[in-house]
Order: structure tokens, then C-alpha cells, then sequence
């Protein structure tokens, strides 16, 4: 008789230890949840409800909790009605497949459209039926306008008339844009890792690289009119300016040059100086005259 007691004592120690621990697991993650910049929901599938929602899910998609947990299928009027299709295609593969990463907007009760980043995978049960979705999501709008400056960065330097290049602190060429081999002349895989000094005229190498090599010391821009040489031998006449980019530290991590070709104007001005009557009538000829 004892010994049963003692048995049964036991066992509601170790049942209470088990909910205290229980407990202390559910406290230390609301913890977490509530300090989690992303949103965090539970679905149960058998039943089509929304068992669980962190604080976060306002913050990332505008509505209440409670919205959510009166009307699962609420998450469809929240979605951008342009992305509703992908989203519920996605989420069915993601339940076929057991795992979803899908990006798409939403609206808020104020008119606003945010970008949110979502990740959802499957819970099953002993016998694999799919029982319920975890569903995380972040907002990530401003991600994407970032991705958006970047993208049109990226097309200005490409479109760019201008040469543009990119050296590193070592004074290598790590990268240059279409303009700079239609100017030059030198494909990208000519120049790249090689100091931009054999683009210089040979005969102005020595002049240029000094005040190059001072202005980038001090971390300070550059900017003049330099003879530069094309890869078949030609000489070019470019405005060559080249700027310090800087981190988040203030420290210089690389620099940009660009490189203009002022060739034209350069040959056109020489004209003008040598032989000012034609360059006088070349004016004439090309000015249109102004209405009395």
C-alpha cells in the first residue's frame, strides 16, 4: 500500500515538474515572439483555422490579430489583389511539397501596399497527412526599394554614354561599364585586375600619376583633362574624374572614374585657334540666323 503511494506521488511530481517545464517553454517563447520583428502564424489544416499569431502580424500586414483569427480566409483580402493568385498557388505547391518561400504585397487599411517575404512548412502527423502550415513572414519593403535604386544604378551605368570604372584600393580595374570598351577600345577582360595607368599617354604618365596618386591618398577627387590612349594606339583627349567611394564607416573601399571623350571638341577648338576664318565660316554656315 505504501509503496503504490509513494509510486503515485512520484508520478504527479514528475506531471507537475513536466507542466512547469511546459510553462517555462511557453513563457520563454512568447518572449521571442514578442521580440521577433516578423510575424509568426499557425495554421490548422484539418479544420481551416488560425490556431496561433504573434504580436508582429499588424506590423506586417495591417489588420489585427483578431481579424485573422474570426476569418482565416481574411489573409486573401489582405493580399495585393494582382499577387492573390501566385500567393494561393504557391501556398497549395507549398503543401504538396511541404516547404514555401513566396514575396508579394499587401494593403493596409490606410491604402498603403508593403512588400512582405514569406516561409511556410508543413507539420504531419504519424501517418504524413499534412496537419498544419507554419507561416513566417517579414516585412521587406524596404529591401525592395533598395533592390529597386540598385537595379536602376545598374541600368544608368550600363546606358551610361560615359565610361565608367570601378578600382579597387590596390589601383586594380575591378569593373567597367559598355561605354568605356566602345571608348577605349579594350574589352573588360583586357583591363580587369590591371592598374588603370595603361590607359594614360605614355608621354603623360608621369605628370598624371603623380597628382592622381596624391588626390588618392588624401582620399580626395580627381578631376582634369588627361591624353589618354586607345588600345589600337590612337590618342584620345578625355575629362577624367575619379572619386573616393566610401562604407557605411566612412572608410574608402574603392573609387570610380569616369571618363569622358572630349576628342571632337578638343580637335575642334585647335581648328578655331589655327585657322579662325574657317572656323568662322563653319559658324555662319551652321548658326541659324536670329529673327529681327
Amino acid at each position: 500500500m505504501g509503496r503504490d503511494v509513494t509510486e503515485r506521488e512520484q508520478h504527479l511530481q514528475q506531471l507537475k515538474d513536466a507542466r512547469t517545464a511546459l510553462a517555462d517553454y511557453r513563457h520563454h517563447l512568447d518572449r521571442l515572439l514578442k521580440t521577433m520583428p516578423n510575424a509568426v502564424m499557425v495554421f490548422s489544416l484539418p479544420d481551416q483555422q488560425l490556431i496561433f499569431a504573434s504580436t508582429m502580424v499588424p506590423r506586417v500586414f495591417g489588420h489585427p490579430v483578431q481579424r485573422f483569427l474570426d476569418a482565416p480566409q481574411f489573409f486573401r483580402q489582405v493580399a495585393h489583389p494582382e499577387d492573390l493568385p501566385r500567393v494561393m498557388a504557391a501556398m497549395q505547391r507549398g503543401i504538396a511539397d511541404g516547404f514555401v518561400e513566396v514575396e508579394h504585397r499587401v494593403v493596409h487599411p490606410d491604402g498603403r501596399v508593403r512588400w512582405v517575404a514569406r516561409r511556410a512548412w508543413v507539420t504531419y502527423d504519424d501517418a504524413h497527412r499534412p496537419v498544419q502550415v507554419n507561416d513566417y513572414a517579414c516585412d521587406i519593403t524596404d529591401h525592395k526599394a533598395a533592390e529597386n535604386t540598385l537595379r536602376l544604378l545598374r541600368a544608368a551605368v550600363h546606358h551610361s554614354t560615359d565610361a565608367i570604372v570601378i578600382i579597387n584600393l590596390q589601383l586594380e580595374i575591378v569593373c567597367v561599364n559598355p561605354a568605356f570598351t566602345r571608348i577605349s577600345g579594350y574589352p573588360a577582360e583586357d583591363v580587369l585586375g590591371k592598374n588603370p595607368v595603361l590607359l594614360l599617354d605614355p608621354a603623360a604618365k608621369l605628370e598624371a600619376l603623380q597628382e592622381l596618386h596624391v588626390k588618392l591618398a588624401e582620399g580626395q577627387p580627381f578631376t582634369g583633362e588627361l591624353q589618354t590612349q586607345r588600345k589600337d594606339g590612337s590618342l584620345l583627349a578625355v575629362e577624367w574624374s575619379t572619386s573616393p567611394i566610401r562604407d557605411e564607416q566612412d572608410v574608402i573601399t574603392h573609387f570610380v572614374t569616369t571618363l569622358r571623350d572630349v576628342t571632337a571638341s578638343k580637335y575642334a577648338a585647335s581648328t578655331c585657334a589655327t585657322r579662325p576664318t574657317s572656323c568662322s565660316r563653319f559658324q555662319t554656315r551652321s548658326s541659324p540666323r536670329m529673327p529681327a
